[in-house]
């Protein structure tokens, strides 16, 4: 194993070891915040004002019994009394009755007093012919009751509480997937319009942001399964180990993303701009990448089974996994390049070297090459209509009979350019270098000349 390939299974590692960190981070972030949640509805099940009322009805039925208790004892030290004096006559006995009464009332009276503080009392207690022994045996009956009744209710929802505890701790001892309750595409935009950029781990799978633009966006970790990310502009944004199978992004913008290690088996990314993209690791089996643009796109150890590439462009400095052929119908983009009857329509094909490249032919409507080296390139019959040609090179080069109607040539370099017969209606050349150029039989109708360079020779 040689150096580079050293360094490549370190960074793999790296990157891996980063991931499980992340993940890991992720789930103590949940148990924490779950322990916490059911740690306050625990504490509020405990403080609950049922509590207290239970409390101060014991409070007062041990009250009630240590009454009851002085009630009988006088009632034997009365019974004593009357046993011991039987023979004192009636007068005795009327006194007897009388104590006996007053400690009843006495009694009562305590009870009443109680009962206008705010006591419970369910039950109107009756005393006719009492009989201690049972009273005490059903308040103790009715006491047993309530407390049972009680603690069954508190065993029942710690119990519960208990069950989803051991729950969300079998869940994650386990290692499964966190997996959230799908945002929807109105409430994302919301809160990313209010300011928020974090989405790690975000769960939009099947929403439609088509046509959105984003920029400075984390979506590290997140599902776009299914999604609709046509046409949509990412700038700046990071997609790294990020879920989106068979999500829909034809035409999307995505120069310069960050999408290693993600999944895109079965997506579509027909004439999406990948140009820069980092796809390291993804997984882009059976995709769809057909017009698409992976200029200096780095597609290391990625996944392309049967993927499709027709018509979509490369270059020398576009990376592919280890021993993979690009199939055929895929366009080199390099000096001296054979691209006869291309069709290059709307691509970005700005800053490139195509000096000596043959597009006789070819269909670069609407294409971007600004900034583009086309010296001595063959553009013979071309479709250049509203190609941005803006500060090109095109020394020497072969235009004859192409269409170059409503393109913009500002600042561009045509010296010694042969556009014999070409078509030239409102086409800029501001500034645009014609020295040496040839004209004859070119149609200039409503071309823009303003400020340019130098004249040509007819």
């Amino acid at each position: 194993m040689n150096t580079s390939d050293s360094e490549l299974n370190l960074a793999s590692l790296a990157d891996r070891i980063s991931q499980v960190e992340a993940e890991q981070n992720l789930r103590r972030k949940n148990i924490a915040w779950l322990k916490q949640y059911f740690d306050e509805l625990k504490q509020e099940f405990n403080n609950r004002p049922e509590l207290d009322q239970i409390q101060t009805m014991q409070q007062e039925i041990v009250q009630l019994t240590a009454q009851v208790a002085e009630l009988q004892q006088c009632l034997n030290l009365s019974s004593n009394i009357m046993s011991e004096d039987l023979n004192e006559g009636e007068n005795l006995t009327e006194i007897k009755t009388i104590d006996d009464a007053e400690i009843v009332k006495q009694f009562f009276e305590r009870v009443e007093r109680q009962q206008s503080q705010g006591v419970l009392i369910e039950k109107e207690v009756v005393i006719k012919n009492v009989d201690i022994d049972e009273i005490e045996k059903d308040e103790e009956v009715d006491v047993i009751a309530e407390e049972s009744e009680n603690s069954n209710a508190f065993k029942n929802l710690e119990f519960q509480i208990e069950r989803i505890m051991w729950l969300v701790n079998r869940i994650y001892a386990a290692e499964e997937d966190y997996q959230d309750i799908p945002v929807s595409a109105e409430e994302f935009w919301c809160r990313y319009e209010a300011g928020e950029r974090d989405f790690t781990g975000i769960n939009l799978a099947g929403v439609n942001l088509s046509g959105k633009s984003m920029s400075y966006v984390s979506f590290n970790q997140a599902n776009f399964d299914n999604a609709n990310f046509e046409n949509i502009k990412l700038s700046s944004v990071s997609l790294e180990n990020s879920t989106l199978r068979k999500a829909n992004l034809t035409g999307a913008h995505l120069y310069k993303i960050d999408i290693i290690g993600s999944h895109l088996s079965g997506a579509n990314l027909s004439n999406a701009n990948l140009r820069k993209a980092r796809l390291i690791g993804s997984d882009l089996s059976n995709a769809n990448l057909s017009s698409a643009n992976l200029l200096e796109a780095n597609l290391e150890n990625a996944n392309l089974e049967g993927v499709n590439l027709q018509k979509s462009i490369y270059n020398s400095q576009t990376i592919f996994p280890k021993d993979f052929v690009s199939e055929t119908g895929a366009y080199l983009i390099a000096p001296g390049a054979s691209l006869a009857k291309a069709d290059l329509s709307g691509a970005d094909l700005s800053q490139v070297n195509l000096t000596g490249a043959n597009l006789s032919y070819s269909n670069l409507e609407l294409t971007n090459m600004q900034g583009t080296d086309l010296s001595q390139a063959n553009l013979s019959s071309a479709n250049l209509t509203k190609a941005n040609l803006i500060e090109s090179k095109l020394i020497q080069a072969n235009l004859r009979f192409a269409n170059l109607s409503e393109a913009n040539l500002s600042s561009a370099n045509l010296t010694a350019a042969n556009l014999i017969s070409t078509n030239l209606i409102q086409t800029a050349l501001n500034s645009a270098n014609l020295t040496a150029a040839g004209l004859s039989g070119a149609n200039l109708t409503n071309a823009n000349w303003c400020n340019y360079a130098r004249w040509y020779n007819p």
